[in-house]
């Protein structure tokens, strides 16, 4: 009987070793599979994109690096996407609006001319400097205007959309903006189907 209970206890002991050692694994399996979900995770909410901008066009047209949904899936759904627009010595980002999100502008370098027409076709126009921030309400018609003719401007547009529309409002020279908007946009609040709040001012 004892020599029974002995060779039992002898099993037991083995197996109990044979089941540390396949637990063992599973947890060295589990916590690699976890480091990967973990590592995977993390990279589907981060973007990179702008460490491979090239260098600052100092000759050609304003240039925007979009980071939009189609770019950064992880944007979808968070109503939030933002640019970065560089502007050349006098460079211009054309008149346009966004129909479906406000923008919020913050200058990094430079000095920009901003400016926008509400649906009462009042005009805003402001002259922001690094560090300043300016908000173009959703769905008005705004242009930035780089205004030294010797160095560059950069600033960070952030939009409450994660896919913003963008409708260059064509026929509309920059000098011009103030008097051609004045006479262009409709007194109505809807534009291609958005309807706007009645400004705050």
């Amino acid at each position: 009987m004892h020599q029974i209970f002995h060779c039992s206890k002898m099993a037991i002991t083995k197996h109990s070793s044979s089941f540390s050692a396949v637990f063992s694994l599973l947890l060295i399996i589990i916590s690699a599979n976890a480091a990967d979900s973990t590592a995977d995770a993390g990279n589907f909410f981060t973007y990179n994109g702008f460490s491979h901008l090239p260098k600052f066009n100092l000759s050609g047209p304003t240039t925007t690096a979009e980071v939009t949904e189609k770019a950064f899936p992880a944007l979808n759904g968070q109503a939030v996407s933002m640019a970065l627009v560089e502007f050349p010595p006098n460079g211009v980002a054309a008149p346009h609006i966004h129909p479906d999100a406000g923008e919020m502008m913050w200058v990094l370098e430079g000095t920009l001319k901003v400016t926008f027409v509400d649906w009462e076709n009042k005009t805003v126009e402001q002259t922001i400097q690094a560090q300043d921030m300016f908000v173009f309400p959703k769905g008005a018609m705004h242009f930035q205007m780089n205004v030294n003719s010797t160095a560059v401007a950069a600033a960070v547009s952030i939009f409450g959309s994660a896919a913003p529309t963008t409708v260059v409002v064509a026929g509309i020279p920059e000098r011009g903006f103030r008097t051609a908007a004045l006479a262009g946009p409709p007194k109505s609040k809807c534009f291609l189907g958005f309807c706007l709040p009645s400004p705050p001012f």
